[in-house]
């Protein structure tokens, strides 16, 4: 098969399987929305302005923590921390 054919079939299979899911399963929105509100509701989700994500790894060996803060409205950073 040569590269173009690939990138054909692959091209298909991305355009047929993103249509399939702009369907909406009304159950799993009802389960969302229900967990929506148990947190606080969309008012509270849109208040956030901060998100620090701190998570802990194995490279080579040694612990490393990645650090990622995003902050609205387009302003983030990223830290590895080798422990």
């Amino acid at each position: 098969m040569n590269l173009s054919k690939f990138y054909f079939v692959l091209l298909f299979a991305f355009i047929s399987s993103s249509i399939y899911a702009q369907k909406q399963d009304e159950k799993a929105v009802a389960i969302i929305n229900k967990e929506l509100e148990a947190i606080g509701g969309k008012e509270f989700i849109k208040s956030i302005n901060t998100l620090y994500t701190n998570s802990v790894t194995q490279m080579e060996g040694r612990t490393a923590n990645w650090v990622v803060k995003e902050m609205k409205p387009n302003v983030g950073s990223f830290e590895i921390v080798y422990g």
